[in-house]
Parts: structure tokens; sequence; C-alpha cells
């Protein structure tokens, strides 16, 4: 006589890898994670961000979607317990539960070229861009840039600093690291 134990049970994934590499059904299943990676991108308020264990990037929505504090920024170094989720293309960590366990080093940004970008298989992955700023948009609480490079753009948000510098910025060419964070419509396709 044998058991049997449904593979919900079998599966905990201790790797971002293992979290984005979940087809969108088996993310569903809501399996169990818990990470140890290094926050690359999070904005105090958020309850949403980005981190990356060495093996790759993943998003990470925090529990009851409870706002990030200052103590979580980039570079802390977080122990992260949840379950899988769908998010809207690559699978997530959803429902995570965050604990500081001190400072880490975000891993090297790898170049790609804009081109790259609109495929979205780089969602979630730390990477640097080189193009040259078209725009510089603040009507919301993000600077938004619009970077292009050849036939490519792309918006790039960050938190807002002097703002007199800001027309200083179109035309410059600038490199920037950051996370990709592609926007999809409800039927997981790239906007």
């Amino acid at each position: 006589r044998s058991t049997l134990f449904p593979y919900t049970t079998l599966f905990r994934s201790t790797t971002a890898a293992a979290v984005h590499g979940l087809s969108p059904s088996e993310s569903k299943r809501r399996y169990p994670v818990r990470l140890r990676a290094v926050s690359a991108v999070s904005f105090a308020g958020w309850h949403g961000f980005f981190v990356n264990d060495g093996s790759t990037g993943v998003y990470v929505e925090t529990k009851d979607q409870v706002p990030l504090t200052d103590r979580i920024h980039t570079g802390s170094l977080l122990e992260i317990e949840g379950v899988s989720g769908p998010g809207e293309f690559s699978p997530i960590v959803d429902q995570a539960v965050l604990r500081v366990l001190g400072e880490g080093i975000v891993p090297p940004a790898r170049h790609v070229g804009l081109d790259r970008l609109s495929t979205g298989v780089e969602d979630g992955q730390w990477i640097e861009i080189e193009g040259v700023v078209r725009s510089a948009d603040t009507s919301n609480t993000m600077l938004s840039l619009l970077v292009a490079s050849g036939q490519f753009q792309v918006v790039v948000m960050t938190t807002r600093y002097d703002e007199k510098r800001y027309p200083q910025l179109v035309d410059a060419k600038v490199r920037i690291r950051g996370t990709t964070g592609p926007v999809f419509n409800q039927r997981r396709q790239l906007r």
C-alpha cells in the first residue's frame, strides 16, 4: 500500500529562479516560497518590490499589501516567506512576510539593448540600459523619463530629486541600472 502526497506539498521554492520558472498554472497553486534575497528596487510606501538572490530576480508582494518602510531599501538583505502567484506576466512571490537580515550586495547589472526589453523576457531582472532622454515628466509622485535608443523607447520611473535639474536631462545620453517591470494587458500580453 502506498501513500500519494499532492504535488503542492512537495514543491517548496528556495530560489527566485524556481519561482520565475513556474508555468502560469503552476504559480496559481500558491506553492510555499522561502527566499534569502537582496532588495534590488523598492520604494517606501509601496507594497511590491523587486529582489534578486543571485540566481535571478523576482517581484514580491507583501502580505495583505502592507506598505514597505524605509528599513527596506536597495541593498537590504531579506528573508522572504510567501507563496507563488501568477503575477501579471511572470510568476511572483505573493503574500510575503519579510525579515530584514542586514545589508547585502545587489549583483552586477547585465547590459541589455532596449530591443530586448520589448520581448518581456527580462521581466524582474536587474539590468543596465543606455539611451537618450526624450522627456522628463513629474505629473505623478515619481520622475518618469522617456529613454530612447534607435527605434525603441522605454519609460524609466524613479524617485524625484532636484527638480531644477530635470530640464537638463532632456537630450542627455544616460546609463541606467534598474529592474524591468513590463506592462501587460489582462491576457498576459506585452503592451
